[in-house]
């Protein structure tokens, strides 16, 4: 690595460097947006700095699959909208009981498609946006098929497009602009799959499109 000074000759051409940023468990934490500053000083000049966003890990509770027949189910009201208590359980697409199961994703773009075991259904997850304030926000659930998103029990959003998957921040037809309360915001989306393989991102930001630090949800 280059370790946290590194010096740069040359006047004029262009420098490529690559960083690995680790965090060891129980000394850090990753979180939605991590600030990372690079701060360049000239030899000649003031010293100045360059900020970048990176997206870390997010902390969901998933729940499913459940039966999406003739593809009513993105219209159909399934018990986890009505009774989203963390301690409840339902019946699932095989008439088995299933529950809230605590899942840990390493970014934005977070694998749905393990819980639908590669068929259609309805998946239901549940994670919190912490916030130290009152924050004006801007979510985007992007998909390649239907969500729809509840945060602190409202719903904000509905979509049913199928269409590329193209994950990103700050706007797109699946964004929503939200407030976000001091303390902990539950967000609730529902997963919606067809016959492809389902695809899901949840990025936050501000109304501009610049990630939030300062919100993290990995503590649960």
């Amino acid at each position: 690595g280059l370790g946290q000074r590194q010096v740069i000759t040359g006047s004029t051409g262009s420098f490529y460097g690559e960083f690995s940023l680790l965090v060891h468990e129980g000394v850090g934490r990753i979180e939605i947006a991590n600030s990372l500053v690079v701060r360049f000083t000239p030899e000649q000049g003031e010293p100045f700095s360059a900020e970048f966003l990176l997206l870390g890990a997010s902390c969901w509770w998933t729940t499913g699959p459940f039966a999406n027949f003739d593809g009513e189910g993105f219209d159909r009201t399934y018990l986890p909208e009505d009774r989203p208590g963390l301690h409840e359980s339902y019946v699932s697409r095989t008439m088995h009981q299933v529950g809230w199961e605590k899942r840990v994703f390493a970014g934005s773009v977070i694998d749905v498609e393990s819980l639908f075991r590669s068929s259609s259904g309805v998946c239901y997850g549940q994670t919190i946006l912490r916030c130290p304030e009152r924050t004006l926000a801007r979510l985007v659930a992007t998909t390649n098929n239907g969500v729809k998103v509840w945060l602190n029990g409202v719903p904000v959003l509905r979509r049913h497009h199928r269409e590329v998957f193209r994950p990103h921040i700050g706007g797109g037809n699946w964004a929503v602009d939200v407030e976000l309360m001091a303390g902990d915001n539950v967000v609730m989306v529902k997963w919606v799959r067809g016959n492809d393989p389902f695809q899901f991102s949840l990025t936050v930001s501000d109304r501009n499109g610049r990630g939030i630090p300062e919100i993290n949800n990995t503590a649960w």
